[in-house]
C-alpha cells in the first residue's frame, strides 16, 4: 500500500513565513495513540469498498458548478486515474498568490467532481486502498517559540459525494534533542 503525502507549497511557506527561532524546525505528532505506530494513520479501519481499472471517465465539467473554473487542473489530473477510496482521483492545486490549495476529487466511473469544504493550508496523506483523508496542520513545522498555541491534524471519511469530519487529534512537539 502506497501512502500519499502531499506537501503543499513547501517553497512558498518557506519563503513567506516567520522565520524560524535558533532551535531549528519542531516536529509534532498526535497527541491521543489512536493510530499504531502513532506517527501512521488508521488507514486500514477505513477501507474502500470497490476499486477501479481501466481508463478513467471523462471529466463531468457540469457536475459541480465550480469545475469550469479549474477545467484543465481537473482534466490533466483525472488522466492520472484513481489514488483514492477506491475510484477516485484526489487532486491539489495552489489558490494562486496564498499558501492554500484547493482540493478537489474525482470519480473516475463518472467522471463527477467534488471539491472539499475547505481549503487546505498543509499537508494531506491518503490512500487507495482508504476512503480517510488526513490533513496535517498548517503550523506543524513551527516551534512554540514561531507560533504558541494547540494545533490540530484533521481526519476526514469520504462517504462516494462529501468528505465528512471523522475527528480531530491535538498534536504535541516531539522532544528536541
Amino acid at each position: 500500500m502506497q501512502l500519499n503525502r502531499v506537501p503543499l507549497l513547501c517553497t512558498i511557506l518557506l519563503l513567506s513565513s516567520a522565520p524560524l527561532n535558533s532551535q531549528g524546525w519542531q516536529q509534532w505528532r498526535p497527541a491521543k495513540s489512536l493510530w499504531v505506530p502513532i506517527t501512521s494513520p488508521p488507514f486500514a479501519r477505513y477501507a474502500a469498498q470497490d476499486t477501479f481499472a481501466g481508463t478513467p471517465a471523462a471529466v463531468n465539467l457540469r457536475s459541480n458548478p465550480r469545475a469550469s473554473l479549474y477545467r484543465t487542473n481537473l482534466r490533466e489530473g483525472a488522466k492520472v486515474g484513481p489514488n483514492f477510496a477506491g475510484h477516485f482521483t484526489l487532486l491539489m492545486w495552489g489558490c494562486g498568490g496564498t499558501d492554500c490549495a484547493t482540493l478537489a476529487i474525482i470519480d473516475a466511473r463518472t467522471g463527477r467532481v467534488y471539491f472539499a469544504p475547505f481549503y487546505v493550508y498543509a499537508e494531506v496523506s491518503y490512500q487507495r486502498t482508504s476512503r480517510l483523508l488526513v490533513v496535517d496542520p498548517f503550523t506543524s513545522w513551527m516551534t512554540e517559540a514561531d507560533r504558541a498555541g494547540p494545533r490540530f491534524q484533521y481526519q476526514y471519511l469520504w462517504d462516494g459525494e462529501r468528505l465528512v469530519l471523522h475527528d480531530s487529534v491535538t498534536m504535541r512537539p516531539l522532544p528536541q534533542r
